[in-house]
C-alpha cells in the first residue's frame, strides 16, 4: 500500500494538469449519507411507497412540489448540520499548490466551495443547494435555512411560485456547459501542440509506461527508440534500397522498375509489440517513395500529375505478431497515423490534397 501510495504521489507531483472527480463517498466524513450502501439515501422506497428517485425527479417537483420538497428538506438540513472535512480541505490545498487542478464534482453540498477549492476551478456537474430562485418570475432567494423551517413547498416572496434548488434532479437533463473565457484558454492551450509532428511510434511507450512492472517484464514490453530502430533497418533493408535509387535516378525506365519493386516488398516483425519498429519502417520506405517521385517528376509542370495513381507504397505490405491484443491494436492505428501523416506531407510536397479515406487496406498485425 506504502508503494502504491508513493507511486500517486508522485503522479501528482509531476503532473501538469489534474482533474479530481468526487461524489457522495467523499462527503460521508461529514456524517452525509451516501446514497446507496450500508445506510444509502436511495435504499429502499420512501413513506409513500415510492423510488427516492421518483420522489427526487424533476416530473414530481412540478406535479406534487410538497412531496418533492419533503425530500430535498431532508438533504438540505444534512448539508446545513455538517462541515466540510479533511478530504474537502486536502482538495482545496492541492488546487492552491497546482494552478492547473480541477475538481469535477456530483455532490450539491457546497463543501468543496466551503473548503477553499476556487470557483472558476470547480464544477459542480449537479448543482449546489442555494440559492432558490422561483420558477416562475426567477427571482433569486438565498434564505434556504429560513425555508426549511417552514411549512413546504417553499414559496417566492414577490410572486407567490414555488421556489426550487438549482439543482439536477432526477429525469432531468445536466446543463450545457458553458464556454466562457478560462475554458477557451484551456482548450487553446491544449491545442497548442503541433500533433502533426509526433511520431505515432511513441504510442507504444505511451502505454508501457503505466502497465504493472512485473507484467511487462514478463511480456518483454520495452519501447525501442527511433535511434536504434533506424540503427538496425539501415543496414537490415534500407540502406540498399537508398543506395539502388541513386544508382537507376538518372535513368527513367530504371526508376520506373525501382518504384514497382517498392510495392512488392512485404515487411514482418514476428514480435512486434505495439508496431514501432513497422511504424518508423514504413516511414522510411515512403519517404524513399517520394524522393522517387520527385525525381520522376521534376521540372515544370510536375506539380499537376495525379498524385492519386502515383503512390503505391501502403501499409498492407507490413506484418506482424504480437501475443496481446491491445498491443497489436494499437500498433494497427499507429500505421494508419503515419500513412495520414505521410500522405500530408505528398500533398505538400505536390500541391493536391491526398487521403486514403475511406480506409481500405489494413496492416496485417495478429
Amino acid at each position: 500500500m506504502d508503494e502504491v501510495i508513493a507511486r500517486i504521489a508522485q503522479a501528482i507531483e509531476t503532473a501538469e494538469r489534474i482533474l479530481i472527480i468526487t461524489g457522495a463517498g467523499l462527503s460521508a466524513d461529514s456524517g452525509l449519507p451516501t446514497y446507496r450502501g450500508i445506510g444509502g439515501l436511495y435504499n429502499g422506497q420512501t413513506a409513500e411507497g415510492l423510488p427516492i428517485e421518483a420522489a427526487l425527479s424533476g416530473p414530481m417537483l412540478q406535479r406534487d412540489p410538497a412531496l418533492c420538497w419533503k425530500y430535498l428538506a431532508e438533504l438540505g438540513k444534512a448539508c446545513l448540520g455538517a462541515h466540510a472535512n479533511a478530504g474537502h480541505y486536502a482538495i482545496a490545498e492541492l488546487q492552491r499548490l497546482k494552478p492547473q487542478c480541477w475538481v469535477l464534482t456530483q455532490n450539491i453540498d457546497g463543501y468543496h466551495r466551503a473548503a477553499g477549492s476556487p470557483p472558476e476551478r470547480l464544477i459542480e456537474i449537479h448543482g449546489e443547494l442555494a440559492p432558490l430562485y422561483c420558477q416562475s418570475c426567477g427571482a433569486i432567494d438565498a434564505q434556504l435555512a429560513e425555508h426549511l423551517s417552514r411549512p413546504l413547498p417553499p414559496r417566492c416572496r414577490q410572486c407567490g411560485g414555488i421556489l426550487r434548488p438549482p439543482v439536477v434532479l432526477f429525469e432531468e437533463m445536466l446543463p450545457i456547459a458553458s464556454f466562457d473565457f478560462a475554458m477557451r484558454e484551456a482548450l487553446l492551450d491544449c491545442c497548442a501542440l503541433d500533433w502533426s509532428s509526433i511520431s505515432p511510434a511513441i504510442f507504444g511507450a505511451l502505454f508501457q509506461s503505466i502497465m504493472d512492472g512485473k507484467a511487462r517484464r514478463n511480456l518483454g514490453a520495452h519501447y525501442t527508440s527511433e535511434e536504434n530502430i533506424l540503427k538496425l533497418i539501415g543496414p537490415l533493408f534500407l540502406d540498399s534500397l537508398w543506395e539502388e535509387f541513386h544508382r537507376v535516378k538518372s535513368n527513367k525506365s530504371k526508376l520506373f522498375e525501382f518504384h514497382k519493386k517498392l510495392r512488392t516488398l512485404t515487411f514482418f516483425d514476428p514480435a512486434c509489440g505495439c508496431g514501432n519498429f513497422l511504424v518508423i519502417a514504413y516511414r522510411e520506405l515512403r519517404k524513399l517513395e517520394l524522393d522517387v517521385l520527385r525525381t520522376v517528376h521534376e521540372g515544370p509542370g510536375s506539380r499537376f500529375l495525379d498524385i492519386h495513381q502515383e503512390i503505391s507504397v501502403d501499409v498492407d505490405q507490413f506484418y506482424g505478431i504480437e501475443i496481446e491484443e491491445f498491443p497489436a491494436q494499437i500498433a494497427q492505428v499507429a500505421m494508419w497515423l503515419m500513412d495520414h501523416q505521410m500522405n500530408v506531407r505528398v500533398s505538400e510536397e505536390f500541391g493536391m490534397y491526398f487521403a486514403r479515406i475511406p480506409l481500405k487496406t489494413s496492416p496485417h498485425i495478429v
